[in-house]
């Protein structure tokens, strides 16, 4: 709702926008912790800078800790933003939240990790805010296995036998030529 990109593309959320968004988030995380009986950690984007707005949740926040919460998770919600990568790599089941709320640009993003992973993904929207039935799957289905898999081998590096730092070292140093003509 506050990151720099919603806020450069689309603009600053209106104080009702911001008040309704919050509301949802809350609801319907609260409906997934009794619904899984699960506690709930929400990991805010390190550009959030703004303090204030980690205090609108209801449950833990934190910043800086997103991967080691995601390796831990039964189950991952999201916008869009690259960590997600992580919990496809873990093939963790990923609910995606879009809406127009968070502006066209961030919207758009959602809904493409969505279209590409076939994933659960629930509107922040007033017909969607007092659902009293939730029908979220706890485990990944047949298509979202093959819809991760795909998505690993074509857009991910991954070699088990090095970190995803030493990867990108590893590329850089075989491809130096290349990379420096690109920049150039």
């Amino acid at each position: 709702m506050h990151h720099p990109d919603r806020i450069l593309r689309d603009g600053y959320p209106t104080k009702k926008e911001i008040d309704f968004y919050y509301l949802f988030i809350n609801q319907f995380l609260k409906k997934l912790k009794k619904l899984y009986k699960k506690k709930i950690i929400v990991c805010l984007h390190p550009k959030n800078q703004d303090k204030k707005f980690s205090n609108e949740f209801k449950y833990r926040t934190t910043m800086y800790e997103t991967e080691k919460y995601i390796s831990n998770a039964f189950m991952v919600v999201f916008h869009e933003g690259s960590s997600i990568v992580q919990a496809i790599l873990l093939k963790k089941k990923i609910v995606t939240l879009y809406g127009d709320i968070l502006g066209k640009s961030i919207n758009q993003r959602c809904l493409m990790y969505s279209k590409i992973l076939g994933n659960k993904k629930v509107e922040i929207s007033k017909k969607n805010l007092n659902q009293d039935h939730l029908s979220l799957n706890s485990n990944l289905s047949k298509n979202e296995k093959i819809k991760y898999k795909k998505y690993i081998k074509h857009n991910i590096i991954f070699d088990k036998k090095y970190t995803s730092t030493e990867q990108v070292l590893r590329f850089l140093q075989k491809n130096e030529n290349l990379v420096l003509n690109k920049i150039i």
